[in-house]
């Protein structure tokens, strides 16, 4: 009787341990994600009062984090489901939208980055928005604000044109730098609140503009660079005057991203007049006739 309880615990413990090992070799769980609807409420910040016009918008959708991003690709979803189906459709995977208020229908349950971009009339990137998150329900709709691209530049030098005897023309060099929009969404920090991002470049150019003393178009603000596409990474002021032989060259730090910059051209120095030839006459005295009677 024991023998034949002990041959059944032995059978008993193989089974247990087959059991196990069956469970250990059981395929992982599976590398398909869920997914959730999701929308967001695009804004756009600027630099300046008067913003850009803009076109369209679109969000451009990567997975995982800095710096190992790449494209939702639909391999992330079961095959042959519609949203595998849908996301391996898009060429880069961006979705277009023609309004602020964009949905997502299929969105992956994973890290995310996703790089919303506002376009201007020209078809250039005018706001970018950079956002990293794991997508959950109490986040939507989400609220993203696009920071304004590019940089702006004014010069006013109204304040030295002013100074007596003086005819300054005043010659602005600075180099501009192209923004590389998709290397920036990619591999920038992400732009919450009001950070913006960190541009990365593709090129650099050397641009020149001078303000002429005689110009009447140079009175007041004048807008030197105003766009989206390039960053002002260099400025050097050269003020001339060849009538006094006046030469003055002053290198000046470009503004933070995300900020514009207006030059105020101002100078305590007193100005001169030439006086010309002066027109010299004399003028004598005159003698004034009294009577002085001398009776007593």
């Amino acid at each position: 009787m024991k023998k034949i309880q002990l041959l059944i615990m032995v059978l008993l413990l193989v089974a247990v341990y087959s059991c196990k090992k069956e469970s250990t070799n059981q395929p992982a769980t599976s590398q398909y994600v869920k997914y959730i609807p999701a929308s967001f409420n695009i804004q756009s910040s600027q630099l300046k009062a008067a913003p850009p016009a803009t076109a369209f918008y679109d969000m451009i959708v990567y997975k995982g984090t800095k710096p190992n991003f790449s494209y939702v690709d639909g391999s992330e979803f079961f095959p042959g489901s519609t949203p595998q189906i849908e996301w391996a459709a898009w060429a880069k995977y961006p979705h277009y939208f023609g309004s602020p208020f964009v949905a997502i229908t299929y969105c992956p349950i994973m890290p995310l980055r996703t790089v919303t971009e506002i376009f201007n009339n020209e078809k250039n990137v005018a706001y970018l928005a950079i956002n990293d998150f794991t997508p959950d329900k109490s986040l939507f709709p989400l609220a993203i604000t696009c920071k304004r691209l590019g940089d702006v530049l004014i010069v006013n030098k109204d304040a030295i044109a002013s100074i007596p005897g003086y005819h300054f023309d005043v010659k602005v060099d600075y180099e501009l730098s192209t923004i590389d929009v998709e290397n920036t969404g990619k591999n920038s920090w992400a732009t919450p609140g009001d950070t913006w991002p960190q541009y990365l470049y593709s090129g650099t150019t050397q641009n020149s503009k001078t303000l002429l003393a005689s110009d009447n178009g140079a009175n007041g603000d004048v807008s030197i660079y105003d766009d989206v596409q390039a960053k002002i990474t260099g400025i050097t002021l050269t003020i001339t005057d060849a009538n006094s032989n006046t030469t003055i060259v002053k290198p000046v730090d470009p503004s933070a991203i995300g900020k514009g910059l207006k030059l105020v051209l101002k100078s305590t120095n007193t100005g001169w007049y030439d006086s010309g030839n002066p027109n010299i006459t004399s003028e004598d005295i005159t003698v004034v006739p009294e009577d002085v009677n001398i009776d007593k």
